[in-house]
């Protein structure tokens, strides 16, 4: 909440809405690997949850910040409620499909071996590739050139009157 009350809001009228959402993926794959390299049944909470899901908890306001804003942008003026309501529903859909299919992974993994947290570290680093991948798919490819307020300069008021 502190995050996305005072930082946000600044880095998307600093740097705009794509760095942001970039950022946000980092930091959830920053969090995710965290968890899959060093999980285990006797990890500590300070030391290994605790660091990870601040990292996790910062990044995503931000991934949705940047993608909702972004989206919105994107859209003719009569349609950003549609567009709103769309990224929404396939956010959440999503995510369902997302855990569902990082959950498959990681039961294959443990199998019946019984590595139950084998078989979470192998989902977290899952979902840790396709944060990078959103990482990459945010600054590459996502959102109009003149749909972001920083590539945009505003024009000053009258400025086309004489």
């Amino acid at each position: 909440m502190v995050t996305a009350r005072t930082v946000l809001p600044w880095a998307v009228g600093r740097f705009g809405t794509r760095p942001v959402l970039a950022a946000g993926m980092v930091l959830l794959a920053a969090g995710l690997t965290g968890y899959a390299l060093l999980l285990h049944s006797g990890a500590g909470f300070l030391t290994v949850v605790l660091p990870f899901s601040i990292a996790f908890a910062m990044g995503l306001p931000a991934v949705f910040v940047g993608s909702t804003a972004s989206a919105v942008r994107a859209a003719p003026a009569d349609r950003q409620g549609a567009a709103s309501g769309l990224l929404n529903t396939a956010q959440r859909v999503g995510a369902a499909l997302g855990l569902t299919g990082v959950l498959l992974a990681a039961a294959a993994w443990t199998g019946s071996s019984g590595d139950v947290a084998g078989g979470l570290r192998a989902g977290f680093a899952i979902a840790a590739g396709l944060a990078v991948l959103g990482a990459v798919c945010a600054l590459v490819m996502f959102t109009r050139p003149d749909a972001d307020p920083v590539t945009t300069p505003p024009q000053p008021q009258g400025a086309h009157r004489r």
